[in-house]
């Protein structure tokens, strides 16, 4: 793993992850990269992977990342694989040492996820965290383009 910041976890790289080129080729990516509206920060992430050459990256972002003219090219030149929209809204994520208020948040998020070994795309769905995850029935196609 890496990350910018050093919380403590063995074996961590300690890196700006946009700022230096990587073979991504063969490992993946699962996390919830800073959000940014304004400076695209998330986008960067996504669009990092991808010239990386990363196989397998997953996102949890706002669902309002599907809603941009900037990221529209990045969508239809690279479409995801699939898109798990959370039925249940997350609990307030805080940065380590919060002491505030840990309502649920307002805001919607989901798993965005780009494979390359899979012939999905674009293919939605919902998931609810607190529940056990059980696999869709077989005859269960939501795929929409």
């Amino acid at each position: 793993g890496s990350d910018i910041v050093d919380y403590g976890w063995p074996g961590t790289a300690i890196r700006d992850y946009l700022s230096q080129p990587l073979s991504m080729r063969g490992t993946g990516i699962v996390t919830n990269p800073p959000y940014d509206a304004v400076t695209g920060t998330a986008k960067q992430f996504v669009e990092k992977a991808i010239a990386d050459g990363c196989q397998y990256h997953a996102w949890l972002l706002r669902m309002n990342f599907l809603e941009s003219i900037g990221r529209l090219p990045m969508f239809r030149k690279h479409p995801p694989s699939r898109i798990w929209i959370s039925s249940r809204r997350l609990p307030m994520m805080h940065r380590e040492g919060w002491e505030g208020n840990k309502a649920p948040s307002n805001i919607t998020y989901m798993w965005i996820v780009w494979d390359a070994n899979s012939e999905d795309r674009c293919k939605l769905n919902w998931f609810d965290w607190k529940v056990k995850r059980r696999p869709p029935p077989a005859n269960y196609q939501a795929t929409y383009n």
